[in-house]
């Protein structure tokens, strides 16, 4: 299922960011991305996120669409 974000996707939301970053971007230091967790777990919820959530596992995967205007 597709659905908007809710505030309750965050602790999810964020692993998959920190875990995603960290292995994409092999070439920074995973130091770099976890001294920036806090601030993005702060800015994340003012993008427009829809959240695909398995029925059967409940997994969770995103996507994000920036809106600059913070």
């Amino acid at each position: 299922m597709i659905r908007q974000y809710d505030e309750y996707d965050i602790d999810a939301l964020m692993k998959i960011w920190l875990d995603t970053n960290i292995q994409a971007h092999n070439f920074i230091s995973s130091d770099y991305w976890r001294s920036n967790y806090d601030m993005v777990r702060k800015i994340l919820p003012y993008a427009e996120i829809y959240v695909y959530q398995d029925d059967n596992t409940e997994e969770k995967e995103f996507i994000m669409v920036w809106n600059r205007q913070i």
